[in-house]
């Protein structure tokens, strides 16, 4: 068994079986621990504490959940579970397993240029403008501009073409 399919079976278990404490940095808040209590899903803890971030109402809360993928895929068709735990419910804790199953809250328009057009925080921080992707998507694409991503990742398909 890969290491991948490890930590996606370890992701599933821990839907089954989470932390049932109410810890610092598991379940953010009391009220959002009671809801997790009810419903038993990392995920809406997850898109929850986006909300508190963006001062999302229960309607964003909700819109941003319904969007919110289990998993990704990558070009191998490798499908990747996201590990929606925090704090004691986190399964991929460290290094390359974190940075493939950790969600990354990704800002589908750029932050800087949404307000250099005259976006407001709201529209900027909206469920619309919002997606999630892995910790290595969003950290790569954070290293470069468009045109440069453009010239680079062709050179890296051709590179992982070759070497196999």
């Amino acid at each position: 068994m890969s290491r991948r399919e490890q930590i996606n079976e370890g992701i599933i278990n821990q839907k089954e079986n989470p932390f049932r404490g109410n810890k610092e940095n598991t379940y953010l808040n009391d009220r959002v621990f009671k809801e997790f209590v009810q419903k038993r899903d990392l995920k809406l803890v997850y898109v929850t504490k986006l909300g508190l971030k963006y001062n999302w109402d229960e309607s964003e809360v909700q819109q941003m959940y319904d969007k919110t993928p289990d998993s990704w895929f990558d070009a191998l068709d490798n499908e990747i579970l996201f590990d929606f735990g925090l704090g004691e419910n986190k399964i991929a804790r460290e290094g390359k397993d974190e940075q493939w199953h950790q969600p990354h809250h990704d800002h589908i328009y750029p932050r800087t240029l949404a307000k250099r057009d005259g976006w407001s925080d709201k529209e900027i921080n909206h469920p619309n403008n919002i997606q999630i992707i892995s910790k290595i998507q969003n950290e790569m694409k954070s290293w470069y501009t468009l045109a440069e991503w453009n010239a680079v990742a062709p050179t890296i398909e051709k590179i992982m073409v070759d070497n196999n």
